[in-house]
């Protein structure tokens, strides 16, 4: 196993705790915002978006890197590929589900 499938299930292991309400307020693990510190509403909340979002994100860098390493020749250059676009896919959907549960979580 590569890095490219090593980290998305470290992803997803750590948003499962997320997603089933596990982890209480703290300054440590988690989506920390202030809108998401302003109640335990609002963290279970923002959580629980934020690791769909992170299962997603590790879903599709998983798939990515999968598919790169059977289409590309250069297996080296496949791996590099999916190392840059990884991370990327992930900010991208963490942010777009963190502003979309912030929307809600203002009403």
């Amino acid at each position: 196993m590569t890095v490219n499938f090593i980290v998305p299930i470290l992803i997803f292991l750590l948003a499962i705790p997320l997603l089933f309400d596990k982890i209480p307020r703290n300054r440590w693990y988690g989506f920390r915002t202030p809108t998401s510190m302003s109640s335990d509403q609002a963290w279970y909340y923002s959580n629980k978006v934020a690791a769909k979002g992170m299962c997603v994100a590790a879903a599709i860098w998983m798939v990515a890197s999968l598919v790169l390493s059977q289409r590309m020749a250069d297996k080296q250059q496949a791996s590099m590929m999916g190392l840059l676009f990884g991370p990327f896919c992930l900010v991208v959907v963490v942010i777009v589900t963190q502003v979309i549960a912030t929307r809600h979580s203002r009403g």
